[in-house]
């Protein structure tokens, strides 16, 4: 079974295994750019293929969309995928041709509107974060509530894997 959430209660009532999957690695990122776009098309332009799996944050499904898009149009270069990404809303391009449910702002939405009107509320604030990464301190001064009640927000968001986890009390922005 696969979920956004951590399907919490399945682990501790039903004794299932969490196994939860991270973004994918760069090097994994490249493999996965090389099987829909080809390698030599990959090995043509590494920078690209490189910053082309940076600018999609290392997303499977915002991979694919991309890889697709330069698949099908032989005349795109990564180069040009990587300068449309760059200047325009990358939700507005991570969509596929034939099915918006298969977009990466779909995907993002359904998880977003699944979330109570206080999480929600965290998640639009944290967001707006400039640095790497924040703490729990710092997001309890951005929302204005207390530490403890920060740290459920933030781990409410993470169990919808909206947010990571980056280790103790730290966590990047989406």
């Amino acid at each position: 079974m696969t979920s956004r959430n951590r399907l919490g209660s399945l682990v501790a009532i039903d004794g299932a295994s969490r196994l939860t999957l991270g973004l994918l690695g760069v090097e994994d990122a490249i493999a996965l750019l090389v099987s829909i776009v080809g390698a030599d098309r990959i090995a043509n332009e590494p920078d690209a293929a490189r910053e082309l799996t940076r600018l999609c944050g290392y997303l499977p499904l915002a991979l694919r969309i991309a890889a697709e898009r330069v698949s099908a149009h032989q005349s795109f270069s990564l180069a040009d995928t990587v300068d449309e990404l760059a200047d325009q809303n990358r939700l507005d391009l991570l969509v596929s041709d034939d099915d918006e449910n298969a977009a990466v702002r779909a995907i993002f939405s359904w998880s977003y509107h699944a979330l109570k009107p206080e999480p929600a509320r965290a998640f639009r604030l944290v967001g707006l974060h400039p640095g790497a990464e924040f703490s729990g301190a710092a997001a309890a001064a951005l929302l204005g509530v207390p530490l403890a009640q920060a740290r459920r927000l933030l781990d409410s968001l993470a169990g919808m894997h909206l947010l990571e986890d980056a280790g103790r009390d730290r966590y990047p922005p989406t």
